[in-house]
């Protein structure tokens, strides 16, 4: 990557991908990663980068991931996009020697502060992630934009940092993966893609809201998720038996699995409080689900509207899960998706335009 072109994007990223490999203590350090664990086609930043590609913003997008258990390795993924598995920080520095368009980090703030004033950039990106404060450790100064996951951080952001310029990140979908099916059988009234069973999921509260429900015998529910040491799969088997309701638990799927999955469902739910703009959201709206949302969902009720669904107090979680199940065909998600979440308008409103305009000041200055 040292005779990166100007033109480029360059993404810096704690290793975290679809499922989460870092986890897994049972892996050997310094091996070769497996590629086959990386779905990387259904992800937003991808929608991204072969938008920004498609549009000639950027010549080609380069992905770097740090995780001390694996060897330095690089692979083109994508035509154009560039994935590279460095064991460290300090390994990268001379593959990383060039000029780039754009910069965007996440992840373990500390392991990338050395490198912003090595690398050189035209536009530097934080991802902030649903943080409402930034913390004090991050230099908000090195960067020119702050992606945030919720218009109420908009707001915090831009009143406590005005010399930056805030965007909200909206979180595009793969269409050729996740779109509707009006023509599909419904097989499930009721989807939540957690895809992980952990406690801040809070599938309890969709258990026990349905269980309520008169026709709970009747509802048929599924949730994907994989298990772990907390939640076997004797043990959400157990939990789903204990409130007598009827939920199937395929485990983890793959995305054009978990999108047929959402396509075969009448609605989907997000009963979680802390999540950072869950992209199961999005993906769900895309599918054409109406979406009952826990209202104290720390980002992501910006899509929820009329025509999206419902965010819902915990007291009436059942009544709005019945309201919807009864008129999930009144609703219109697709067409809210179509004309808000295409990846053609997000990435030009959330990354090109505020890009362009950083760059046009710098060379006016």
């Amino acid at each position: 990557m040292n005779n990166t072109k100007k033109n480029d994007l360059l993404f810096l990223w704690t290793f975290r991908w679809k499922n989460q490999l870092s986890n897994n203590k049972d892996i050997v350090q310094n091996q070769n990663f497996n590629w086959h664990d990386i779905e990387i086609q259904d992800d937003y930043y991808f929608q991204y980068s072969r938008e920004l590609i498609k549009n000639n913003f950027i010549d080609k997008a380069n992905f770097c991931f740090f995780d001390a258990r694996f060897k330095k390795e690089i692979k083109e993924i994508y035509p154009k996009i560039f994935v590279y598995i460095f064991p460290s920080i300090e390994s990268c520095l001379k593959d990383l020697e060039g000029n780039y368009k754009l910069l965007i980090t996440r992840g373990n703030f500390d392991e990338f502060n050395p490198l912003l004033d090595t690398i050189k950039k035209d536009v530097s990106i934080f991802y902030a992630g649903y943080r409402e404060f930034i913390p004090t450790y991050i230099p908000i100064e090195k960067f020119d934009i702050i992606w945030v996951d919720s218009l109420k951080q908009l707001k915090i952001g831009k009143n406590k940092f005005p010399n930056n310029k805030w965007v909200f990140l909206k979180k595009t979908v793969n269409s050729n993966i996740f779109y509707n099916d009006k023509n599909i059988e419904k097989k499930y009234d009721i989807c939540y893609p957690a895809q992980h069973f952990a406690p801040f999921k809070n599938h309890e509260l969709l258990f026990s809201s349905i269980s309520r429900m008169k026709n709970k015998k009747d509802i048929t529910v599924i949730c994907p998720g994989k298990y772990d040491l907390k939640f076997s799969l004797s043990e959400v088997n157990l939990w789903a038996k204990m409130h007598d309701i009827n939920v199937s638990f395929p485990g983890f799927l793959s995305s054009d699995d978990l999108a047929q999955t959402m396509r075969q469902s009448k609605i989907g739910v997000i009963p979680s409080e802390k999540e950072g703009n869950p992209r199961i959201i999005t993906e769900m709206i895309a599918c054409g689900l109406p979406i009952v949302a826990n209202k104290n969902l720390s980002s992501g009720l910006d899509y929820i509207t009329s025509q999206t669904g419902v965010a819902s107090s915990l007291d009436n979680f059942t009544k709005n899960l019945e309201k919807l199940l009864k008129n999930y065909k009144k609703y219109s998600p697709e067409k809210y998706f179509i004309k808000n979440l295409s990846s053609e308008k997000v990435v030009k409103e959330c990354l090109i335009d505020p890009a362009t305009e950083i760059l046009r000041n710098k060379i006016s200055i």
